[in-house]
């Protein structure tokens, strides 16, 4: 199964196509990646970001959509809304499953990423085409307008979304003081909680955009989103971060998986439905 990322390129290596194809590659699946802009970055901010030209951006969108056969897509930062128009062309003309859009509209140093015009054409082309958005607490207020800075404001900020057309909403608290409480909210579900502890790292960026690199649905996994939102939660609960040797400054993330899965439900084993027995690790709860 080949998953494809669709996002900007990271020249330090901690967020972007390298972030996710790396994460890819720890969970033993094939990578597949469409720049959307160039970046001069380090673990010390943005300095500079350059979307690449729309028919560049489709050819490359093109030559991956008449080739291979996608079990999952992931979109990231999309840099314009001539980017967005792009993207969501190709997922209404190739109709891949399982699509997963993280709204990056800023960098973590504050950095803008998409203007007003890529946020409007964002709510109005992707959302309807997307099986799952995860914003973090300033994406979501701001692509709402609503304030979410609490469990009303994000069950509130989920409901935005479904009406938008997204089949599933997960709400990151990363920006949240204390631990981590992330909200996934279905239209035919009840809210699911899903909390965690927060993990210490040394760079700036990528850990908002690693976690969603994890939602590929394997097909021993029908609960997705959901096993998946637990899936994810427990791989970037055990991510280690390490300096390179030579130069404290400038980290970089390395994906650690556990050496054992959490033991699956036999029904989920056998493809039937139903919760995975053991997942989260985290402990999530629905209210």
């Amino acid at each position: 199964m080949t998953v494809l990322t669709i996002a900007g390129s990271d020249s330090g290596g901690g967020a972007g196509v390298q972030a996710s194809l790396r994460t890819f590659a720890a969970l033993g699946v094939s990578g597949a990646s469409v720049v959307t802009a160039i970046t001069a970055q380090n673990s010390l901010g943005v300095r500079g970001v350059w979307p690449v030209a729309p028919e560049q951006l489709g050819a490359q969108l093109e030559a991956v959509g008449t080739d291979f056969a996608l079990g999952a897509v992931q979109i990231g930062m999309l840099g314009s809304a001539a980017g967005v128009d792009a993207v969501a062309d190709f997922l209404a003309r190739f109709r891949p499953a399982h699509v997963v859009l993280d709204p990056v509209l800023a960098s973590t140093g504050g950095t803008p990423l998409l203007d007003d015009a890529g946020r409007s054409r964002l709510i109005e082309r992707l959302l309807p085409l997307v099986d799952l958005v995860t914003p973090n607490l300033p994406e979501a207020s701001a692509l709402s307008g609503l304030s979410v800075e609490d469990d009303a404001g994000m069950r509130a900020a989920g409901r935005w979304f479904l009406e938008r057309g997204a089949r599933a909403v997960l709400v990151k608290s990363g920006h949240s003081q204390g631990h981590p409480r992330d909200l996934l909210m279905q239209a035919d579900q009840p809210p699911l909680w899903i909390e965690g502890q927060r993990v210490q790292a040394f760079g700036r960026s990528g850990g908002g955009f690693t976690e969603p690199a994890v939602f590929w649905p394997p097909p021993s996994r029908p609960g997705w989103p959901r096993s998946g939102t637990w899936l994810g939660r427990y791989a970037t609960q055990s991510a280690s971060w390490k300096r390179p040797s030579g130069d404290p400054r400038h980290p970089g993330t390395v994906v650690r998986l556990p050496s054992r899965w959490p033991q699956r439900h036999s029904s989920e084993r056998r493809g039937g439905s139903g919760t995975p027995h053991g997942w989260p690790a985290c402990g999530a709860s629905t209210s």
